[in-house]
């Protein structure tokens, strides 16, 4: 390889290949943050939380509540199958219901106070979990 070609071959890599790599490298650091992590919703939690939900369990909370937040975790992206109510949104019917303290799981009136565990919420609620 001559002078010249040496040359021409770094001005080539130093002029488009250099920034060409750079600029690709920048884009799967960009688009791999971007992404949400997406987590898998575990069949039996599913089914828990269907069956919760056509039984009529209600779970009452509140948003800074960080026991309720332990118990939304619990479920993962299946939470949004409860029958949730929050009591800082709704604060006349959790005072109607006679809800104070958080969180609560209630079925006919019955009132369950805590964090319960999904397999603790199988058994008081009679759904199935494993």
């Amino acid at each position: 390889m001559n002078k010249k070609e040496k040359v021409n071959f770094r001005k080539l890599f130093i002029g488009v290949l250099l920034p060409l790599i750079i600029l690709i490298i920048v884009l799967i650091f960009a688009l791999n943050f971007k992404k949400k992590p997406q987590l898998l919703i575990n069949n039996n939690t599913l089914q828990l939380t269907t069956c919760l939900k056509n039984n009529n369990w209600i779970m009452y909370g509140a948003n800074s509540c960080p026991y309720c937040q332990q118990q939304k975790g619990l479920f993962g992206q299946a939470f949004h199958n409860i029958n949730y109510i929050d009591c800082e949104l709704n604060t006349e019917l959790c005072e109607k219901n006679g809800i104070s303290k958080y969180p609560v799981w209630e079925k006919d009136g019955k009132k369950y106070y805590g964090v319960y565990t999904l397999k603790d919420l199988a058994v008081i609620s009679g759904c199935k979990y494993q």
